[in-house]
């Protein structure tokens, strides 16, 4: 466990946003002067229409980004906030446990901070910044540089294996939670109403089946009480008697 004690002065703020700055303002200046050169050469060589068009091109944008970058040189723009009040005569006591950061300040409540809601942790070997949230930091300053060093090696053990609980983003209004639950809710009874409505459709289906089944029943009972249809018996064509030949009577007489 590790115990800091320090003030975040204005002085602080500037300086941190100062070295953020020069973070931009390097490349930045290093791109505008290459353009500006480039652009020069091809309008002073004028080898072809095309590239004498693209070197104007080049060199209009190069003095675009070399003025914004002397504009954010003249200008500073603050780049972070500090998550605690900046001032000159405020002692905070900074007390790095195993679970927690725990920022105590005289005749204030007390701070707690996960180390879940920690998100990004960056060494500037004089001070320490703890982001928690995307332009808010925690500076964390010592007198001892070897002493921010174990500070800072002990953070990045805590930040990596701690659960990444995210805290709730602060533009996240009332408003739009009241949209969603009124979403939901409509929702809910859409369905509801779909249901209701589904049901005596299925009734129906349900009725005409019954009534389809029932008729059916009643065919296949009648059919089963008609009798069956003999088969029509053949009739037998009639036999036609031979006519008997009668013999004369002269050739009885002759007989005697």
């Amino acid at each position: 466990m590790f115990e800091l004690k320090y003030k975040i002065t204005d002085a602080d703020m500037k300086k941190v946003n100062k070295s953020i700055m020069w973070q931009y303002f390097v490349p930045y200046l290093v791109v505008a002067l290459l353009g500006i050169g480039a652009g020069v050469a091809a309008v002073v060589l004028n080898v072809r229409t095309d590239v004498l068009v693209l070197g104007i091109i080049l060199l209009v944008l190069g003095a675009i980004l070399l003025a914004c970058t002397v504009l954010l040189l003249i200008a500073p723009k603050n780049f972070v906030l500090s998550a605690l009040v900046v001032s000159d005569t405020i002692e905070r006591t900074v007390k790095i446990g195993n679970e927690r950061i725990d920022i105590i300040t005289e005749g204030q409540e007390n701070i707690e901070l996960s180390y879940g809601e920690i998100t990004k942790l960056k060494n500037k070997k004089t001070y320490l910044l703890a982001y928690v949230g995307k332009d808010i930091v925690l500076v964390l300053k010592d007198n001892s540089i070897s002493k921010l060093s174990d500070v800072y090696s002990y953070l990045l053990g805590k930040v990596e294996s701690a659960d990444r609980t995210q805290p709730e983003d602060v533009t996240t209004s009332a408003d739009e939670k009241k949209q969603e639950t009124e979403k939901e809710i409509k929702t809910e009874q859409n369905l509801e109403e779909n249901a209701v409505a589904e049901k005596p459709a299925e009734e129906e289906v349900k009725e005409e089946t019954a009534t389809e089944e029932v008729k059916e029943e009643a065919a296949a009972e009648e059919v089963k009480e008609e009798p069956e249809e003999k088969p029509a018996e053949e009739v037998k064509p009639v036999e036609e008697k031979k006519p008997v030949k009668k013999t004369s009577s002269k050739k009885k007489q002759t007989a005697k």
